[in-house]
This record gives structure tokens, sequence and C-alpha cells, in this order.
């Protein structure tokens, strides 16, 4: 990613280290902030001046407004950014310093950033319910100034299908069509396009969730664990006439696996486990299953299933049986040469492997054969 200019808020950069921090870390970059204005320096705009140029024009502690130029001099934009204070006081007094920076706008002009407030009531998330007067004033200043609310990713998404729907419908009228096929190729280019941009979007947004309340081992760490492990399981089997309907169910989708695949349940290699269930429900399962009821905690290969954190000593059973069997396969098939003990047939047979001459030893050897 290249981009052309960044946009940062609350960087909490106290005054005193501001040149430090950005001889060390934005130097290749032009930087605007407010800290004239609040001591936070709540807003920064950093740009690349080989890729755009960018005049200020006016601030405050709540808004830098700005133009975006073409490095060959031509205007882009201009672009106010805002970090509001939340307070209601100083929101009114935002809304009129737009509505007087509107006065002087000619051009393509956009507004971003953390408004702190909402458009209309069903834009809070929450139970708390939002008072008109505490948007009324945001209204206005949009109907005052012409500006609308862009639509958001998701809902560009939509449209995006929506026309691609429309695109491809109109094509199958008239499959040979020039038109109406470029049509369906850009819509659908639009629809790729989007969704990336979306899926981006969510990442980025997981992953700042993730940062700010999962690290350091807290409890939001284990809550998100918890989740992401029951998302990926299953409680139980249950319908609206309880228990021993839902096991009936589950053994009759074993009785027509069994007929699909001619393989069979053997009831006394299967167990059923219990936790907070009543003896004469325990009793009608296992009469419907044939199952017989098994204890926690149960083992699989010798090794116990457990949640904690396993020992050496826990897996020692299996590394003796494993240890046992190549024992057992390198007595059984390797030759004289490999075996410490002499098996009764002898894999390679040989014949005289050094014969005397001159009072020395020298090898010879004849390969009769193998003996299988």
């Amino acid at each position: 990613m290249n981009p052309e200019l960044v946009i940062l808020i609350e960087s909490r950069v106290k005054p005193h280290n501001v040149i430090k921090f950005k001889n060390k870390f934005v130097k290749k970059w032009n930087v605007i902030d407010n800290y004239f204005k609040h001591n936070n320096g709540r807003i920064w705009i950093l740009w690349d001046e080989t890729m755009v140029k960018v005049i200020n024009h006016e601030s405050s502690s709540q808004f830098i407004h700005y133009s975006i130029y073409h490095p060959n001099g031509d205007m882009k934009t201009w672009l106010t950014f805002i970090y509001v204070i939340n307070t209601l006081d100083q929101r009114k007094k935002l809304w009129k310093d737009i509505e007087s920076i509107h006065a002087g706008i000619i051009g393509p002009w956009c507004l971003m950033g953390d408004y702190n407030n909402v458009l209309k009531a069903q834009d809070r998330i929450g139970r708390i319910l939002v008072n008109e007067n505490k948007y009324k004033d945001l209204v206005d200043m949009i109907e005052q100034t012409g500006l609308y609310e862009k639509e958001s990713i998701t809902r560009q998404l939509e449209k995006a299908r929506e026309d691609l729907y429309v695109a491809q419908t109109n094509l199958l009228q008239d499959r040979m069509n020039i038109q109406l096929i470029d049509r369906v190729k850009d819509c659908t280019n639009e629809v790729l396009s989007l969704n990336n941009v979306e899926e981006q979007m969510l990442k980025k947004k997981s992953k700042v969730e993730w940062l700010r309340l999962g690290d350091g081992n807290n409890a939001h760490f284990y809550a998100s664990l918890k989740s992401k492990r029951k998302q990926t399981q299953i409680a139980n089997l249950k319908d609206e006439a309880g228990d021993q309907k839902s096991m009936e169910m589950v053994m009759h989708a074993f009785d027509e696996f069994s007929k699909a695949t001619g393989l069979t349940v053997n009831p006394s290699k299967c167990e059923v486990f219990f936790g907070n269930i009543e003896n004469k429900e325990k009793q009608e399962i296992q009469e419907t299953t044939n199952f017989i009821e098994g204890n926690l905690h149960f083992k699989y290969l010798g090794i116990p299933l457990t949640s904690r954190k396993l020992t050496i000593n826990y897996y020692m059973p299996m590394i003796e049986k494993i240890v046992a069997r190549i024992n057992h396969w390198s007595s059984r098939l390797l030759s004289f040469a490999g075996s410490d003990k002499v098996t009764r047939k002898s894999p390679i047979a040989w014949k005289r492997v050094y014969s005397p001459q001159e009072a020395k030893w020298q090898p010879r050897i004849n390969l009769l054969g193998f003996v299988c």
C-alpha cells in the first residue's frame, strides 16, 4: 500500500515530543497538526509531496480544513477532517464553523472523521435512546450546507450487486448484444472491487478490536477464545420433544448410514456420556442406544482427553507401545547384520566371506542369493 495522504487522530504525542517524533517516524512526510489549537494535537494530516500538494486553510481544536492539489497544480478537492469534542456546546460550535466554511467553497468538498453524533435515533447502537436535541443541530447544518451522507461500503456493495443482477437479466434477453456484455463485465468488476474493499475493512476492524481488547491475557482474551470454540462445536442435539426423541433421531441417522454403506455401529464399543441428566432420562437414552455409560476422563490411544496441558507421563504408555512395536518389527524382519537375534530364516545366505591368502585375510564376497 502506497498512500498519498494519511490522517491520524489521538496520536497521544505530547507537545514537547512532537519534533523528535516527526524526525524519527514521519521525516519523509509533510505534516499539518492542530497543537496550537489543542494541547493534545488531536488531528495530524500527513502527505507525500511527490504525489499530492496540501494547503491548510483553517483549523480549530475540532477540525482541519485544507485543499488538495495534483503535483502539476490542478486542484483535486476540498477536504475537512473532523474530530468532534463530545459535548453538546462544542458540537454546536463546530456545526456553525462548517456553515461558515461552506460559504467559501467552490468545487468538490468532502467532510470526514469522527462526528461523535448520529443523524437519526435509529443510528444509535445499544439500548440508550438519543434525544432529538442531541442531533438536531447536525441535521440543520447538513440541510443548510446541502451536504449528504455518503453511502457505506456495505450499501454500495448491495447497490452494485443489484446493478449486476439487472445487467445479467437484460443480457439473457439479448445474449449477443456487445453493450450488454460490456455492462455485465463492468458491473462484475465493480462488485469484486467493492467486495475486496469491504473484506479489507472488516479485517482491519477485527484486528484493531483484538489489539485494543484482546492483548495481555485479559478477560476479553479468554472470552474471545470461548466464543470461537462455541462456533465450532455442537453442545447438544435436541428438538422440541426432548432428549429422548433427539437420540431416536440420531440412531435413525446411524441406521440410514448403515443401509447406505454396509457399516454398522458396534454397541459394545460405544459409550454415552451424561452431564446434568436425571437417572430416568439416562435409562431411556441407554435403552434407545444400547450404549453403556462412559466415565470421564476417557482415553484415546492411551492418552486421556482433557482440556488441561498434559505432561510427558501421560504420553509414556503410547510411546512404550510404539517402541515395543518397532523392536518387534526389527527383530522379525532385519537380516543378521541388522538384528541382535538369530532368526529362524535368514533373509540373505552367504558363502565364504573371507578366505586365507599368504597368512593375511583378504575380503572376498560371493553373493549366492536371497532366501524369502
